[in-house]
């Protein structure tokens, strides 16, 4: 007997250890909480740094210039950590469509894809951005328009998700609205309701109901009509910095300009199809953002601080966009707390060891 109960435990005791390590190997595939953030789990949604990428989930044929999209699916996105997406919409004959010049893509099956993420994830939050810039004024999509479809596709995804309620109209239990009332944003810990120090009950390692949200906001492009309302939508939590991606050539003094006064800034390194430009370089970005003649961040109030860097063709730099959300997460929750946390020039980018006052020394092209 002695014999045997040695056996049986032993044995309990290599089953529990294969089971943890099956556990880990499972959690190694999985993102981190708070996007990948749990040290910032009390960042508000407008406080923590946003990776984006513009023109979400479309292939380079989709527009004439290939560099104004990405190389990657929107689920590849996801998974390399980008959480919000931008994307333009259009309606036709009844079928609301990503606008490309090349196939367009529905934006059911865009959403449905989107939502199988958010379904399936633990601990996420995805912000989706909107847009409706058209050249047909009749081809503008609506509010209720998106809206029919969101509660189409959410009522599916609600109904294959254990622990939710009846669906109703206008109830998406996977999106999060901001009210109206409140600048104040939840945090991303209360959002996917993450505190890793409240106490465990027994039960609780079951994964039911709603895990992970998204968030809707929408350009000023997207139409009303008649007594057309927004239910699901809440308003972006930045400035913008370059929307419609005319205004590259300039961002550097824009951007001077915009730290001197309070408030989250969203940064858009981008260009319009008529620039066509390239995927932006890391310098451009540090210089953007450090530099005394761009805004110079670590010489602005407690108040400035940006929230999102939106660009095309993301994943030639990601691993520096990485590096900068640490950076920037990091310099963001220090003027939450109203302090100035200097942000490090990345270690990843050559450093340009010019001074300030060496560029204004530096001879003009007619001075040669």
């Amino acid at each position: 007997m002695f014999t045997l109960n040695k056996v049986v435990a032993a044995t309990t005791l290599i089953l529990g250890f294969m089971n943890a390590c099956h556990s880990q190997s499972i959690s190694d595939d999985e993102p981190l909480p708070c996007n990948g953030f749990p040290e910032h789990k009390d960042l508000p949604v407008n406080y923590f740094f946003w990776l984006g990428s513009h023109n979400a989930g479309l292939p380079s044929s989709a527009y004439d210039c290939p560099h104004s999209s990405q190389e990657r699916t929107l689920t590849q996105m996801l998974r390399d950590g980008i959480r919000h997406l931008d994307i333009n919409v259009c309606t036709r004959n009844g079928q609301t469509t990503l606008c490309t010049t090349d196939t367009p893509v529905d934006f059911t099956g865009y959403l449905n894809e989107l939502m199988d993420y958010v379904r399936q994830e633990f601990h996420q939050v995805v912000v989706l951005n909107i847009n409706s810039i058209v050249e047909d004024a009749n081809a503008v999509s609506t509010f209720k328009d998106l809206e029919t479809i969101i509660d189409k596709v959410c009522k599916q995804q609600a109904d294959m998700t254990l622990g939710t309620d009846e669906y109703e109209q206008y109830e998406c239990p996977f999106i999060y609205v901001q009210p109206e009332y409140t600048m104040d944003w939840p945090t991303l810990g209360e959002l996917v309701n993450y505190d890793p120090e409240a106490a465990m009950w027994e039960g609780d390692g079951d994964h039911v109901g709603v895990q992970s949200r998204l968030i809707l906001t929408h350009g000023e492009s997207i139409r009303r009509t008649g007594g057309d309302m927004s239910h699901y939508f809440s308003k972006v939590f930045g400035r913008h910095s370059n929307e419609d991606g005319k205004g590259l050539h300039s961002l550097v003094s824009k951007l001077h300009t915009m730290c001197q006064t309070n408030g989250p800034i969203h940064l858009e390194v981008y260009s319009d199809d008529d620039s066509c430009g390239k995927a932006i370089d890391p310098t451009f970005i540090e210089d953007v953002i450090l530099a005394k003649d761009g805004c110079d961040l670590n010489g602005a109030s407690t108040n400035v601080y940006f929230n999102l860097i939106q660009l095309d063709q993301y994943h030639s730099h990601l691993t520096y966009l990485k590096d900068l959300q640490s950076r920037m997460n990091q310099h963001n929750s220090a003027k939450l707390e109203r302090r100035i946390e200097p942000v490090p020039r990345s270690t990843l980018v050559a450093l340009n060891t010019e001074t300030d006052d060496q560029k204004k020394k530096r001879p003009q092209r007619d001075e040669l």
